[in-house]
C-alpha cells in the first residue's frame, strides 16, 4: 500500500492560493483565518512561489502596532509579494508515489509541496502533516 499510494491520495485538492500581484496583507489574512501555514503564489495557474506563516512572522509585524488595519497598510506599503515569497519551489506530480513526497519533506527544509499537473498548474498541496496523517493511518 505505502509503496504504491500516489500523492493525489494524500494531498489537499482545495488549496487557497494567491496571485503574484496580490497584496501581502491578503496572504496574512488567509494565514490568520485558516488552519494552514503555506500559501502557493501563482501567476495565472502556474506556481511561481510559496509563502509561509514563518515568512510572515519573520517580518516582525508586531512592531507596527496592534491595530490590524495599520499593520496591513504598512505591510502592503513596505513589501511586494515577489520579495517575500520563496522562488525556488519544489513541486510534485499527483501520480508520483507518496514516497517521493516523503523524500522531499524528509530533510525538514520545506513543509509543503505544491502538486502540479503536466502544465505546472496547481492541483493540490501536500504537507508534512498530510504525510504524517497518512503514515499514522497506514501503520495503526
Amino acid at each position: 500500500m505505502i509503496r504504491t499510494e500516489r500523492i493525489s491520495a494524500i494531498m489537499t485538492a482545495d488549496v487557497h492560493a494567491v496571485q503574484v500581484d496580490a497584496a501581502p496583507s491578503q496572504v496574512r489574512d488567509l494565514l490568520r483565518h485558516h488552519r494552514f501555514h503555506h500559501v502557493p503564489v501563482l501567476d495565472g495557474g502556474i506556481v511561481v512561489g510559496m509563502l509561509s506563516s514563518a515568512d510572515v512572522a519573520a517580518l516582525g509585524l508586531e512592531a507596527w502596532g496592534v491595530d490590524e488595519q495599520t499593520v496591513d497598510a504598512e505591510l502592503d506599503a513596505s513589501f511586494d509579494l515577489r520579495a517575500l515569497m520563496s522562488h525556488d519551489v519544489v513541486t510534485a506530480h499527483p501520480d508520483e508515489p507518496v514516497l517521493r513526497a516523503a523524500e522531499l519533506l524528509a530533510d525538514g527544509s520545506i513543509h509543503a509541496i505544491p502538486v502540479v499537473n503536466g502544465k505546472n498548474e496547481l492541483v493540490g498541496l501536500v504537507t508534512s502533516t498530510d504525510l504524517i496523517r497518512y503514515l499514522y493511518h497506514a501503520f495503526r
